[in-house]
């Protein structure tokens, strides 16, 4: 019975979060300025044109999208390219100045929306939730904007924002990776990342694969906080609102100091980071906090 009662609150508190922050950054505006039925009607390769551009090499990437899915990959013949569908003509600002690429999706009534709602008014809104989420966040459908980037497989500096969409990162080296989502999902895979390594989500899914980085700063207020086969040089820290907190690290012979709470749900902790290293002078921090939700922390080697 406790565990059906947890279920329950973690889903309604998890429900209630999403509709208010889709409503919050601009959902209910959105629904009366887009007519579904007309664009779900619609060939996608008639509103879909993709475009591709070679650029010069550049050692950091600045971007900044309102909506849409965000790929970064290293490019396999030593060119880099920038391509991008379902964006309005000179919509995207993109620079290449002093080896930094900026990207910057500029204001139009397409992605320009009110910050005001109400309950009565989220109560009126009645719309189709699977069309919604292909145009706005499912990035493998043909209908959705995406930005794909063809890089140098190591930067400098990495800041990715989107504030409707998923960021996708694969096989990429860099000294400092900061991650910003509002609405959707962050995806890392193997990637390394030699100093801080930072992404914050608002509602959606943090998930990182074969990750190492020296240090971790992962913050999300709905959904959940995933990281397996994960290198920890430093500290981790994992703090969530609503969702669960699930990772796997490295265990290698050193010690470690665990910080672990959840105010409502469960803990597991791997007994293997309690237990007391051969080697001194080394100490891995690891901090994980939770509101609603569970925590679970595996070792392995």
């Amino acid at each position: 019975m406790k565990k059906i009662l947890l279920s329950i609150a973690v889903l309604f508190t998890l429900g209630f979060a999403c509709v208010g922050i889709g409503a919050a950054a601009g959902g209910l505006d959105f629904v009366k300025k887009v007519n579904l039925n007309d664009v779900s009607k619609k060939d996608p390769k008639e509103r879909m044109q993709i475009i591709k551009k070679e650029i010069e090499n550049f050692e950091a990437i600045d971007f900044n999208i309102k909506t849409g899915s965000i790929k970064l990959l290293p490019s396999t013949d030593d060119k880099y390219y920038i391509s991008y569908k379902g964006y309005e003509q000179d919509e995207l600002s993109i620079k290449n100045i002093d080896k930094k690429l900026t990207v910057i999706q500029k204001e139009t009534e397409k992605n320009t929306y009110k910050n005001s709602w109400s309950v009565t008014s989220v109560s009126k809104v009645s719309v189709k939730l699977n069309e919604l989420k292909n145009i706005i966040l499912d990035s493998t459908e043909e209908n959705s904007s995406q930005i794909i980037i063809h890089s140098p497989a190591y930067l400098k500096d990495i800041k990715l924002r989107a504030n409707v969409g998923i960021i996708d990162i694969k096989n990429i080296k860099a000294d400092n990776l900061e991650l910003t989502q509002d609405a959707g999902s962050i995806y890392n895979n193997k990637v390394t990342v030699y100093n801080m390594l930072k992404a914050t989500n608002q509602a959606g899914e943090i998930v990182l694969k074969n990750t190492k980085a020296k240090d971790y700063d992962l913050k999300n207020s709905a959904g959940g906080i995933n990281f397996y086969y994960t290198k920890v040089g430093n500290s981790l820290s994992a703090e969530n609102s609503v969702g669960e907190i699930n990772g796997s690290i490295y265990y290698d012979n050193i010690n470690y100091n665990i910080n672990s709470k959840t105010s409502l749900g469960s803990e597991h902790i791997d007994r293997a980071f309690y237990e007391k290293a051969d080697q001194s002078g080394k100490t891995v921090d690891i901090n994980l906090s939770n509101n609603v939700g569970s925590i679970k922390l595996k070792a392995y080697k």
